[in-house]
């Protein structure tokens, strides 16, 4: 707290953090007090600022030591100054003390940890970086995420421009200060300053590779809509295309059960909604309860509610501290004011209703309704972000209704369970659509190679940050396959039917694709026209490792960062959805045929799309194969379209992913899927890349969800078997 009185003190005499600037910074917890002041980036200045950037990729070899003990330096320099970058965060964030300290030790662990990961992919893999990395970082965690974000592509050998959020510029200031301590050029990593037009002005900039971003649903959308898949600028010299990393928002859930432990689970709701403000994309705006325990529940959590501290941040007594704005404080009370309004509609319980409490910062009291499980929700703010301290209560009658509720919102980003019986457990778990879930504990607060974090649907495109999987995706791998390309125009279409997903379970799954394929070995000659040796071997290995991959992977759990008193692991096990597969290549490559066969494996849906006869026929052949060894014709469709019937089902069906075997036809067809936006998740596409990590090509086509098992019931665990 020495930090924090010195500072306070300093606010007070009339001294700032930043003297220099046009822009001024208040505190959001006392408005009255000037924390410093920023200048904005001229889109002039960021152009110029890319171009040094991209001028330095092309012009220098990055050193993996250099960088990899910079960041370490960096970490260090964090873990000395870290009592004043929590008092800086608390004052420009709002956040409170536990907020705060948590945020600077999250960017401490997000360098360790992708230093060291980064680290042991060179070791196995043969990869180079992407070139000039955009990062939009968002205010709620200014210091954590936006290490995590820009370190992560650093490190692995791309050049940085960085935007902090315009609410929390001081704290980027004090960052970029940070790099040039220990030894970070501009000409590698920039940071520039600005509201959305300078977002705006990274992400249309043809000489970015990618863009990492965390904010809004809507903002996200845009952005992937723009970069990904988009061409890579000819000056890279490679053929590849613009990636994009969005990380967005959630509707996230606590189911309780009628036997679940009532001050645990008070408790937990309590930080869980309630923790900043609610200002948290894995915040629980929901609690789904058993209609038995409903009453009970609220007798004590409504009595909490009306308990909790609102007020400034640095007031130690604090739980919900201001929000981040003033325009945040007025959006918040007018959406509780809509929520009463949809109370009335029904006669329905208002719980609790602190918002009209008056405070001089930007604070704003919870608000906490009550819905049975029968009431309308679609469009409601039971079922949209309220990004504020704002809980809906809405009771279910029987477990199948409680899942059901709970995905029923477009998020799929983190989720809860309280409950003292481990079969409940066990029958919901695998049915959650969110990539990260709690039992027994609070849903936020991933930590750093512990928890992964990051969710799917409209939550985000994933991968998880703090896993080995997002360092992969700022490096390239290999070879791009690429041969002659045949896009037959055709007067006979094909009426074209979405695939479905497979209702088999994993054993049976597994044991016929590997039944297909030991005859597709046996017979290699008959269905693959490529008969170079070589390529029948790597096919070979890499079809093995597959299947080897999928038969652990009903059962498997990967196993996370060990901590006393929890279990932390990883599965694999839900399928992503329906995949498209073009086809434009004359001759099948092997290497389609294995994701195709990740694809079955995983129970997604497939289409094979083929533009021209040759390969079609090729494809009949297999088809027939899979067909004939118990693959369902429903789970596994193969047509023949001309360019004009592929643009119209891109752009028209329902699915979840597209693979191209030519990087061409990827590009070309991009703006037909990419426009594709009137389903509940975004759409991602890939091309046929060879020697790709197994890892990193399986996790293309599932979704990998992280569990936190608090295993600490009264001092036992909560499994027998521990």
């Amino acid at each position: 707290l020495e930090s924090l009185n010195r500072d306070l003190k300093m606010l007070e005499e009339g001294k700032r953090f930043y003297e220099s600037g046009s822009n001024e910074v208040v505190c959001s917890s006392n408005p009255k007090l000037i924390l410093g002041y920023y200048n904005n980036t001229t889109e002039a200045d960021i152009d110029v600022k890319i171009e040094k950037l991209f001028e330095n990729y092309k012009s220098s070899q990055y050193n993996p030591e250099v960088r990899s003990f910079q960041m370490l330096k960096l970490a260090e320099l964090m873990l000395q100054q870290r009592e004043d970058l929590t008092s800086l965060i608390m004052l420009e964030a709002g956040k409170t003390l536990d907020e705060a300290i948590g945020d600077v030790d999250e960017a401490i662990d997000f360098i360790n940890f992708y230093v060291r990961e980064q680290a042991k992919l060179r070791l196995t893999q043969k990869i180079s970086p992407k070139g000039v990395v955009g990062v939009i970082a968002p205010w709620n965690f200014p210091l954590a995420i936006a290490c995590g974000m820009s370190v992560a592509p650093y490190i692995a050998g791309n050049n940085i421009i960085l935007k902090p959020s315009e609410h929390t510029s001081l704290i980027g200031r004090k960052f970029s200060e940070l790099l040039l301590a220990v030894g970070v050029k501009e000409e590698t990593f920039a940071v520039v300053f600005g509201a959305a037009e300078a977002g705006k002005a990274i992400v249309e900039h043809e000489l970015l590779a990618g863009v990492v971003f965390t904010g809004s649903k809507n903002v996200g959308t845009q952005i992937f809509e723009k970069i990904s898949g988009q061409p890579l600028h000819s000056a890279y010299g490679v053929r590849d295309v613009k990636f994009a990393i969005t990380e967005m928002g959630g509707k996230n859930a606590i189911i309780v059960t009628n036997n679940s432990e009532l001050d645990e689970t008070v408790s937990g709701v309590i930080y869980s909604a309630f923790a900043h403000s609610g200002q948290k994309c894995s915040a629980a705006s929901r609690v789904i309860i058993d209609e038995r325990l409903k009453e009970a529940f609220l007798v004590r959590f409504r009595e909490a509610v009306n308990d909790v501290k609102v007020g400034p941040a640095y007031d130690l007594a604090t739980v919900i501290n201001p929000l981040i704005t003033k325009n945040d404080k007025e959006r918040v009370k007018a959406l509780a004011i809509k929520a009463q309004e949809e109370m009335k509609d029904y006669d329905l319980e208002v719980i609790v209703d602190r918002t009209n409490e008056s405070h001089d910062s930007f604070c704003v009291g919870p608000a906490v309704f009550s819905i049975d499980s029968d009431i309308p929700r679609t469009g409601t703010l039971a079922q949209l972000e309220v990004f504020g301290p704002m809980l809906h209560i809405i009771s279910y009658k029987t477990l199948d209704d409680a899942i059901s509720i709970f995905n029923e919102t477009e998020y799929a980003l983190t989720g809860g369970i309280y409950c003292q019986s481990q079969d409940d457990i066990d029958y919901i778990l695998p049915q959650l659509e969110a990539g990260n879930i709690y039992i027994n504990r609070p849903n936020t607060g991933a930590r750093v190679g512990i928890e992964p974090f990051g969710g799917f649907k409209l939550s985000g495109t994933g991968p998880k940050a703090g896993s080995r999987q997002y360092l992969s995706q700022f490096s390239r791998f290999g070879e791009i396959f690429e041969e002659e390309i045949i896009l037959e125009d055709t007067s006979v279409e094909s009426d074209f039917e979405i695939a479905v997903n497979s209702r088999l379970n994993q054993t049976q799954r597994v044991s016929k694709v590997e039944e297909t394929y030991r005859i597709l070995l046996d017979q290699y000659n008959s269905y693959v026209d490529i008969l170079n040796d070589r390529i029948k071997n790597e096919f070979s290995l890499r079809a093995n490792e597959i299947l080897a991959y999928f038969k652990e992977l009903e059962y498997a759990q990967y196993e996370n960062r060990y901590i006393p008193g929890q279990l932390s692991f990883d599965k694999k096990d839900f399928r992503r959805g329906v995949c498209l597969f073009v086809e434009s290549q004359p001759i099948i490559n092997p290497h389609s045929i294995c994701v195709v066969m990740i694809n079955l494996l995983a129970g997604n849906g497939v289409n094979i799309i083929c533009t021209n006869d040759k390969v079609f026929s090729q494809w009949e052949r297999l088809h027939a194969l899979f067909f004939n060894n118990g693959i369902s014709s429903y789970n596994f469709k193969i047509d023949r379209l001309g360019p004009i019937a592929l643009a119209k089902v891109l752009s028209e069906q329902s699915y979840h992913t597209v693979t191209f075997s030519s990087f061409d036809v990827c590009a070309r067809y991009r703006d037909s899927f990419i426009s594709n936006n009137q389903n509940s998740w975004i759409i991602k596409s890939y091309f046929l890349e060879l020697n790709r990590d197994l890892e990193d090509l399986i996790d293309r086509y599932i979704q990998r969800r992280s569990f936190a098992i608090n295993t600490m019931r009264h001092g036992a665990p909560l499994e027998l078997t521990l």
